[in-house]
């Protein structure tokens, strides 16, 4: 094996499965569930807007409740973790997510010293990012050399750059080595 990485994996879109929980806090509040392939980053435009993101906002806490992981993220990331310094880099949308998040974390048995809450992705000081957001892997916000951006392939971030390594979570663990 290689020499042990520091890795920054994103949770929303890589572990947990937003789109999902975002549907359920969607049909709760309106009582209808939302239908259709989310193809874009914004999943709640995707959907024409059946509630506003300050909605969203509001119930971070609902939200948080009803998100789940996705099939294969849990033996992935525990691979990673065998393997690899893992640290969570996730982007809170307020604080009441911030709180959400980092209990969701802890209550999985992820202590908050392993916790990264930040929205630029670019202020990253670790060998890999693994990220379903394009935005937090090139650009502005993105990461920056040294650090390798990973794209975790989900159908809102089909257009991410060919410089970017893009593949499904479970197959991250034998990119590393």
């Amino acid at each position: 094996m290689s020499r042990r990485l520091r890795v920054a994996v994103d949770v929303d879109g890589v572990l947990v499965d937003f789109v999902s929980g975002l549907a359920d806090l969607v049909e709760r509040c309106t009582g209808v569930r939302p239908r259709g392939r989310v193809t874009e980053w914004d999943h709640l435009a995707a959907w024409g807007n059946p509630v506003t993101w300050e909605y969203v906002r509001e119930h971070a806490l609902k939200l948080a409740e009803s998100l789940s992981w996705y099939h294969e993220a849990q033996d992935t990331l525990a691979r990673l973790m065998r393997d690899h310094d893992v640290r969570f880099a996730t982007t809170p949308m307020n604080v009441d997510w911030l709180g959400a998040r980092a209990g969701w974390l802890e209550a999985h048995g992820f202590p908050i010293a392993k916790h990264i809450h930040l929205h630029d992705k670019s202020w990253l000081a670790a060998d890999v990012l693994i990220d379903d957001g394009v935005h937090n892997l090139v650009g502005e916000t993105g990461v920056r050399e040294p650090c390798r951006p990973i794209c975790i392939a989900r159908p809102w971030n089909a257009h991410c750059p060919l410089s970017v390594t893009r593949v499904d979570f479970a197959d991250v663990p034998m990119l590393l080595g």
